[in-house]
């Protein structure tokens, strides 16, 4: 049953997760959890795909983000729905362009495997052929696919990126 959400609503604390949706917009919804976190979100019908779909909006926060904010947000939504455009690209591509590059994938990968570990009672690298990786990635991986963002990389471009790598480094191609 809807009810309206409030502040005492995403700080209530729950026993398992929990969703409550808005009665002054519908659609708008928060999820709480059991650690206390509260994340607002927008359950819309994707005519497209004719399927339902959720938007995230934010979690909740006094400072920045507040329930009459997302309610706000979820307002807006609801408007951009009904002018037939499709929310659920515009989120999926504004995640995309703020998400992590292969190429900084790659400079933390190479830092992990550097790091020095205790085995047998001496400090060596986690990986001990970690220089060999690093330039491997950093001559073959890096120029070819290094710019990317891991989030668009889906699974289908993933033959793809194999053969860009494969054509400038002693990788075997996939197709």
């Amino acid at each position: 049953m809807p009810k309206v959400i409030t502040t005492a609503t995403c700080t209530a604390k729950v026993a398992k997760q929990t969703k409550v949706y808005d009665s002054k917009c519908s659609g708008f919804y928060v999820s709480i959890s059991p650690r206390g976190t509260a994340a607002f979100s927008f359950k819309y019908w994707h005519a497209a795909e004719n399927r339902q779909a959720s938007v995230p909006i934010g979690n909740y926060d006094p400072a920045t983000m507040t329930v009459d904010k997302a309610r706000g947000e979820a307002f807006a939504l609801k408007a951009k729905v009904a002018r037939g455009e499709d929310i659920g690209a515009v989120a999926k591509a504004a995640k995309t362009a703020a998400g992590v590059t292969v190429g900084q994938l790659i400079d933390e990968y190479v830092e992990y495997i550097k790091t020095p570990v205790r085995k047998h009672g001496v400090m060596l690298p986690r990986v001990e052929s970690w220089k060999e990786r690093a330039r491997l990635l950093n001559s073959n991986v890096r120029p070819a696919i290094g710019s990317r963002v891991v989030a668009a990389c889906a699974q289908k471009s993933r033959p793809e990126a194999v053969n860009e790598v494969g054509e400038t480094g002693p990788v075997r191609s996939c197709g």
